[in-house]
């Protein structure tokens, strides 16, 4: 799979001049070094004449999305779709939510595909792909089924890569020879690490905090009730909130 990664795709990725100033206007916040940086290897990638396969790094809320959208607009641009990979049903809302506010206003059409879609509903999406009517495609382990064709593929995004299963993994592989690959991690797995670090995969790390956000703390303790009684009144006196696993 990786050796196969270094055939030439045929063509590079054109720049979209007003559809991508466009996008980087319409960003609410100020793009972070890190961001900049990961958007500016991105867009090298597609640039280039061998496949991407690029790992973004970065914690939750760091801005990872923002450097996949730029990703979709260089691509889609020239004609090619997007698949947008999600390991649950809410986060594959929540992307077709923010995707389609961001990329809709620039004729980018976005599409959701779920399992918790009516039958009607998945058949219009997978009958919009087939017939040129959608460009990206959001949605769970639904696009990697046998009914999904997607002519004319370009760009596999995939979010928290690790969370699949390995019948799902081993689809992904099938459908990824020769595509454009870009996986979204707070948090890789050792493997996918490994192979960045060995140079079989490309790694972009976005460790810079939002202006509005402070950095992640993250603690490892040996398990006790009475700490975590006073994590918990520590976080709630301040007005914060609390997820207890």
């Amino acid at each position: 799979i990786y050796k196969s990664k270094n055939k030439p795709r045929g063509f590079v990725y054109k720049k979209a001049k007003d559809l991508e100033r466009a996008l980087k206007k319409s960003f609410p916040y100020k793009e972070t070094k890190d961001q900049k940086l990961a958007i500016k290897e991105v867009l090298i990638d597609l640039n280039n004449n061998k496949p991407m396969d690029r790992l973004i790094c970065g914690d939750v809320g760091f801005g990872k999305t923002e450097v996949a959208l730029r990703a979709i607009v260089r691509v889609v641009s020239f004609g090619k779709k997007v698949l947008f990979l999600c390991p649950t049903t809410v986060l594959s809302h929540q992307h077709y939510i923010s995707t389609k506010e961001r990329l809709g206003p620039l004729g980018i059409r976005t599409a959701l595909l779920s399992r918790f879609q009516t039958k009607v509903e998945q058949k219009g999406v997978l009958t919009n792909l087939i017939t040129n009517q959608v460009d990206v495609v959001i949605g769970t382990h639904r696009l990697l089924s046998d009914d999904v064709v997607c002519p004319n593929l370009g760009l596999l995004i995939i979010d928290e890569e690790h969370r699949f299963g390995v019948k799902h993994k081993e689809k992904i592989r099938a459908i990824r020879l020769g595509l454009d690959l870009l996986s979204l991690s707070a948090t890789p797995i050792p493997r996918t690490l490994q192979q960045s670090l060995l140079g079989i995969r490309d790694i972009s790390r976005i460790e810079t905090p939002p202006t509005t956000r402070k950095p992640i703390d993250t603690f490892v303790e040996f398990f006790s009730w009475e700490r975590t009684v006073q994590i918990i009144e520590k976080e709630l006196l301040r007005g914060g909130q609390v997820y207890f696993l």
